[in-house]
């Protein structure tokens, strides 16, 4: 392949997540959606982190199939025509082997929501105001994929993108629906093994509902999507 530009095969800048407590889980008091497995609300506290600032590339995806280090997704993409859309079609054992290959890791769920909504319980990334296509990439606005970051507005409060719409994005995190009731206090790790992993921030294809920061979602590891990435 030959590349007109270095730009997308350039690591994504990361956004820094400070040390420190968050709310966890739905927050009633903006939220009339709240669901089950997303109660009780509670105070996490996690140790500082960084995370991508935008979604994984076919650009960047396509680099680490090239050294061998990852397997093709498995639907068809173009990383020449559509560099700077977000991988999509993978499972959860290829999106671990293309962040081991870079040196970093899948977010935990819990550091997933805290870079999602800071920490003031919001109920979507930019605040608690409604969703809508000029904020997201959901269901009935583009019904695509877009080029990663194509919407800035939707910004969390530490700049991290498109953690709602476009792809859904897969966690470290085992999914367990009463989790919360139990889990502890402390950078929680999630369940030691479940049937299924938890998927964060609704894609293209999903409904507003799932769109929230507190929603949760989960898939069989071998699950693939045009809209889970």
């Amino acid at each position: 392949l030959e590349w007109d530009s270095p730009i997308p095969r350039s690591p994504s800048e990361l956004a820094q997540v400070p040390s420190g407590p968050f709310s966890m889980g739905c927050n009633a008091s903006v939220d009339q959606e709240c669901r089950e497995d997303e109660n009780p609300p509670h105070d996490v506290t996690l140790k500082d982190f960084e995370i991508d600032k935008t979604e994984v590339t076919q650009a960047q995806y396509f680099l680490c199939v090239e050294s061998g280090k990852c397997t093709y997704p498995k639907c068809p993409w173009d990383p020449c025509a559509r560099p700077t859309h977000p991988i999509s079609c993978v499972t959860h054992a290829q999106a671990d082997a293309y962040c081991t290959s870079i040196g970093k890791r899948l977010p935990t769920e819990a550091e997933w929501e805290k870079a999602a909504r800071g920490t003031d319980a919001r109920k979507f990334p930019w605040g608690n105001g409604p969703i809508s296509c000029f904020l997201a990439n959901i269901a009935e606005c583009t019904k695509d994929l877009e080029p990663v970051g194509t919407r800035p507005q939707n910004a969390s409060p530490f700049g991290v993108l498109d953690m709602a719409g476009n792809v859904v994005e897969w966690t470290k995190d085992y999914y367990d629906e009463s989790y919360y009731a139990g889990s502890p206090p402390t950078d929680p790790p999630g369940p030691q093994v479940a049937p299924e992993l938890v998927g964060r921030g609704g894609g293209f294809l999903s409904e507003p509902i799932w769109q929230r920061t507190s929603s949760r979602d989960s898939y069989p590891p071998g699950y693939t999507r045009v809209s889970l990435g």
